[in-house]
Formats: structure tokens, sequence, C-alpha cells
């Protein structure tokens, strides 16, 4: 298994370096999944991986290292504020902006940063499903989805802190071993996607598993409403309050930071007891569905959509 001791010390090698913002403008698995694929198109073109996350949508306090071990150098510009370094190239329409992009410019170049976020994420996006890529020094030695696999084992690490609160949050959950995990997305989703019905996901899981109890993650609890009215015979069990009625990022965004914080460790949570479930059921159109591909082990990731994992 690869260690986060090997990675850091070949990714510091690299003379080129790449600013990597995560947090920028969407969802943290969106954000996530993009910022694995960027990891992995640097390690294969020599490009060190360095961190932006300090204004990160997701941030509490400093960013990645609020929930997650640090894997790589954080890079702490208080410009990056101000979406300079997106997804996206920046285009500056007023004087405050050009002022702060050229502060920016300079502040890069002073520091030797190749490459920022728009400069990657549609490199990384080009990426074929079927490339090979070879690299023994940290066993990646496969196609692209396998590679992400073992690169999400290496920097997917929840700090002390995160894994005591989600191990009390599970504890009082009280849910017991065997259970099959529902992932059914509502909210700004359907802005995207038509909704699936929850007879979809059902008929899946009783194709695929005998289990007779269900984790529901959903931002929507009337979908836990509805799977228990329309299947009494079977247990469900859910973290999504009553006063929820579906996710919309720019909703998140606006809380308090403890209510912040508190939603966001019940998602952590919920991602850590569906990857230990026996079956998941979800879209792999959706982010959480495709970082539950690359964590589950083969065969136990369907969708309601389809079974392959794709780039979006």
């Amino acid at each position: 298994m690869l260690a986060l001791q090997q990675y850091k010390q070949y990714n510091l090698q690299f003379h080129r370096k790449c600013v990597y913002r995560i947090g920028s403008s969407a969802g943290f698995f969106s954000e996530y999944n993009n910022m694995l694929l960027a990891l992995l198109y640097c390690l294969k073109h020599e490009i060190r991986f360095i961190l932006s996350s300090r204004k990160a949508n997701f941030a509490i306090y400093k960013g990645w290292t609020d929930f997650f071990e640090p894997f790589c150098e954080e890079w702490n510009c208080w410009l990056e504020q101000y979406g300079l370094n997106g997804r996206y190239p920046f285009v500056a329409m007023r004087k405050k902006q050009q002022l702060q992009k050229v502060l920016y410019e300079m502040y890069r170049k002073i520091r030797g940063i190749d490459y920022l976020t728009s400069d990657i994420f549609p490199l990384a996006h080009k990426q074929s499903i079927d490339d090979v890529t070879n690299i023994p020094q940290l066993e990646l030695n496969g196609g692209l989805v396998y590679n992400l696999r073992m690169l999400n084992s290496l920097i997917w690490r929840v700090n002390a802190k995160t894994s005591d609160k989600i191990s009390r949050k599970k504890t009082a959950l009280s849910l017991s071993a065997p259970y099959a995990s529902l992932h059914i997305r509502r909210g700004d989703k359907v802005i995207e996607t038509k909704p699936t019905a929850v007879e979809s996901y059902m008929d899946i899981v009783m194709k695929n598993t005998f289990v007779r109890r269900f984790f529901v993650s959903t931002d929507d609890y009337s979908v836990f409403e509805e799977l228990c009215m329309k299947y009494p015979r079977y247990e469900f069990i859910t973290l999504t309050m009553p006063n929820q009625r579906g996710y919309h990022q720019q909703d998140y965004e606006m809380q308090s930071l403890a209510d912040k914080e508190e939603d966001f460790l019940n998602f952590l949570t919920s991602i850590e007891i569906m990857a230990e479930g026996e079956l998941f059921v979800g879209t792999l159109s959706s982010n959480v569905g495709m970082y539950m591909y690359l964590r589950m082990p083969e065969g136990k990731c369907l969708g309601v959509d389809f079974n392959e994992w794709r780039i979006w």
C-alpha cells in the first residue's frame, strides 16, 4: 500500500509547481474528485502539487486540515479569497479587481508558481479512462480508475478530532450490520438531472442483497419518509433531519460556522457509514456516487443510471 511519506518525498522533487485550489465554487465531492484528477495529472507530468484550501467553501478555520490530515504543502496567500485561483481563468472587470490580479501575479512569480487551478483543471479532464500510468515509486501501475483509487486511499485521512466525532455519531445512530446504503440526492441536483424514483433504488438492492436494513443518505427528509411508507417491512435509518428538504450549495455556504461544521461532519459520517455497508446504490452521475465507486470494493457500488466510472 502506498505510504503518505513516499508520496510527499516524490512530490517535492519536482521543480515545476502547481497551486491547486479546492473548494472554490462547487460541492465538496465535485471539488474533491476533480482534485484527485489534478493530482494524478501532476504526478504523470512531474509537477509539484501544492494545495490551496484556506478559503475553501467547506472551511471552518484553516481549510483542508479542519477535517483531514495534510498530504502536501499548503499555499496560504490571502488574495486567494478573491477568486483569483478558480477552475476557470479570472477576468478582472473593475479597477480593484485588476489591482488584486496584478498583486497576485507578482506574488505568484516571486514564489515560482508555474500553474494555477485553471491551467490544470481542463488538462486533468482530458485524461482518458483507458490511459495506463506506471509510476513504480508510488505503486501506481494501472488505468485511470485504479490509480485514482490508490491516490484516494492515500489522501482520504480524517484527522483525530474528526475521527472521534464521526465515531460518536455512528455510535449514537445504533446502526448494526449487515446493512445496505442508499444515496438519493434531491435539492439543487434536480436542476442538472431528473430525479429517480425511490423504487428504482430499491429494485437494484433487492436483486443484489438480502439485507433488510438500510442507511439512507439524502438531503431531503421526504425521501426517507417515502421509503418508510412504501417499504414498511424494511428498516431505514438516516442522519437527515426532518427540517432538511433539499441541499443547495449557496444555502450551505451562508450558514454560521458552527452549523456549517455540524452539517459537514454529518456528511462525512454518512460517507464512512456507506463505505462500510454491504452495498451502495446511488447515481454514478453524482459526485458522491463517483467517490463511492473509488472507495468501495469492486462490484459493491451500483448505479441506478449506469455502472461505470466517468469523468464529468
